[in-house]
């Protein structure tokens, strides 16, 4: 409170000095009654300032009355105003119609969360949705698009969010609940509920632990769906995965050539285009890549188009050329390759020839299979005695299917170390789909029996599409675990034989080209060598040879393949059987 000059203490202090001065003065003074009033005055003042002065306590406002607000049910907002978690509305997303072909999938989705949404309090429904698949398919892009197609807001929720503070799982669940009918989209989920071998960290293990539950309550929030994404299922905690959690599970995969058609559309639009860009006929040139990397591929091209035209005043056009050579570039660096091999390098009967050429067939063009009816198969099985070739097989397959060569060994993939095995059997699945069109080829398939499980799943998630393909080999086919064998995996089997009469001579003069011949009768020899596979004609040829190197002669002799071939009689081939039998 603000004082005045006449109310101040200094003042007043004066004022009561003045009663003392007057008396004084009466004793000495005659005019008494001038001072009396002085003294009057000064009392009263003196009176009056003191209760001016004096403090008093102010008496607090009354609040205001409360607001009528609905009450708040969302999780708060972040420092700044910002919403915690990114939230679109349906009208902001899209819908299946800007997703092209992948019908299969837009099929699954609308039996899922077409249902739920029909039905949200239906008890025996699913708990929450996995979409898993190859990274850079467009997961959260199909998550958006299901949420548009069915009415539904969608928060999405990054590794980040749950992460960067204390019970982020739990405001995400909340924020979600006020903001139904919703879908809660989970990015990345192997980030936070990875295996728990895989995991030292207590505090993740919280987290998953929280997840966990609230993905199982949120069956008590209608018209709620809980969505995840994950690139490697095989990574999860299996209590992710379990009965009451992430219980139903969606493939999204490479997309087909309806979807590439139209991401390439979507990538091009907007660019001069030449006139031989034929987005259909482009798209069977992209098949095998993501959608993410026909969208670098695009950009690459008109980078390639433009530094093509430098110092040319005309319009830069992009050309199916340039389309095509991003394309090839895309598909990665790290392609093991195989010799341009032709079908006349293998000696086989016709019959069985044939059979590898139709399944070629289907694996360099699997979209054309489907248009005529045909199923492409997932992998294949090449059966047969030691020696006939099968190897070799396998890489002239490649190399008439346009595919990279992966050749794999058991000692490859088996590992003492807990859980070793399944973490090579990944990187090598990996590996093939970085580098495809690509095949796999396990040598001695049989011999991997400690890892069938990793080899399943991966043999599953190639699913007969064009990019990776699988084939095995064994001289043991009875001992192979016949779930490897059922239709999605190595349904194909073709037996190798041992070569027959013109096989065994086709052989003979093949490795025996370019050798100088003395009396030398092939078709002879041939009649003799019965039961023998590639292998065995092969090293016959060989040890004639060195034979002749040995005393020193210019020319392999009817007389060198004899010894040879005597030597041999009473050895096992690699077929397993004595010659002289």
């Amino acid at each position: 409170m603000q004082q005045t000059w006449w109310t101040r203490p200094a003042f007043l202090v004066v004022l009561a000095l003045i009663p003392l001065v007057g008396w004084l003065v009466l004793a000495v003074l005659p005019w008494g009654v001038v001072v009396g009033a002085l003294l009057a005055m000064g009392l009263g003042v003196a009176v009056i300032g003191s209760r001016t002065a004096r403090p008093t306590r102010a008496t607090p406002p009354a609040p205001p009355p409360p607001a009528q607000h609905p009450p708040d049910v969302s999780t708060p907002a972040a420092p700044g105003g910002l919403l915690p978690f990114a939230v679109k509305g349906p009208t902001e997303l899209p819908t299946f119609a800007d997703v092209g072909g992948m019908l299969g999938l837009k099929t699954e989705l609308k039996d899922t969360v077409g249902l739920a949404r029909g039905a949200p309090a239906d008890p025996r429904r699913w708990n929450g949705l996995l979409l898993h698949g190859p990274p850079e398919v467009g997961k959260s892009f199909i998550a958006e698009a299901a949420a548009g197609e069915f009415g539904l807001n969608l928060v999405h929720v990054t590794t980040g969010d749950v992460v960067s503070s204390y019970a982020g799982e739990h405001r995400a669940f909340a924020f979600a609940a006020a903001r139904i009918p919703c879908i809660l989209f989970f990015d990345e989920l192997d980030a936070i509920a990875q295996r728990g071998d895989h995991v030292d960290n207590q505090e993740a293990r919280r987290t998953l632990s929280e997840l966990l539950r609230q993905v199982e309550q949120s069956r008590r929030v209608p018209e709620l769906i809980v969505m995840a994404a994950t690139n490697e299922r095989d990574a999860l905690d299996p209590a992710v995965i379990r009965p009451g959690c992430f219980d139903r599970h969606i493939r999204v995969d490479l997309p087909d050539a309806p979807a590439r058609a139209a991401i390439l559309g979507a990538a091009v639009k907007g660019k001069p285009l030449a006139p031989d860009v034929d987005l259909q006929r482009l798209a069977v040139s992209a098949e095998g890549l993501t959608p993410a990397a026909m969208a670098r591929a695009v950009e690459a091209a008109s980078r390639a188009a433009l530094n093509g035209s430098t110092g040319s005043a005309d319009v830069v056009q992009l050309t199916a050329a340039h389309l095509r050579t991003a394309f090839t570039h895309s598909r990665g660096t790290d392609r093991p390759s195989v010799e341009d091999w032709s079908w006349d390098r293998l000696i086989l009967p016709a019959h069985t020839k044939a059979e590898l050429q139709q399944v070629a067939a289907m694996v360099r063009s699997p979209e054309l299979a489907r248009t005529l009816g045909v199923e492409p198969p997932a992998g294949l099985l090449l059966t047969g005695p030691p020696g006939t070739g099968k190897s070799t097989i396998a890489k002239v397959f490649a190399a008439q299917a346009g595919c990279s060569f992966h050749p794999i060994t058991g000692a490859d993939v088996t590992s003492p170390g807990l859980g070793q095995s399944e973490r090579s059997m990944a990187r090598l699945f990996d590996r093939a789909r970085d580098n495809q069109p690509s095949i796999i080829y396990f040598d001695e398939i049989d011999a991997i029996a400690g890892t069938w499980a990793e080899l399943l799943a991966g043999v599953d998630g190639v699913g007969g599409r064009r990019g990776v393909f699988v084939v095995g080999a064994t001289d043991r086919p009875d001992e192979l675990d016949r779930a490897l064998l059922r239709s999605g995996r190595l349904s194909r089997s073709i037996e190798i034989p041992l070569p027959d009469f013109k096989g065994r001579i086709a052989l003979l003069q093949l490795f025996t080209a370019g050798v100088p011949l003395d009396r030398v009768d092939v078709d002879e020899l041939a009649r003799h060598t019965a039961g023998l596979s590639g292998a065995d004609l092969k090293a016959l040829c060989q040890e004639a040879a060195v034979a002749a190197l040995t005393r020193s002669a210019a020319v392999v002799t009817a007389d060198d393949m004899r010894a040879a071939l005597a030597k041999r009689r009473g050895a096992p081939s690699r077929a397993g059987r004595r010659l002289d039998q």
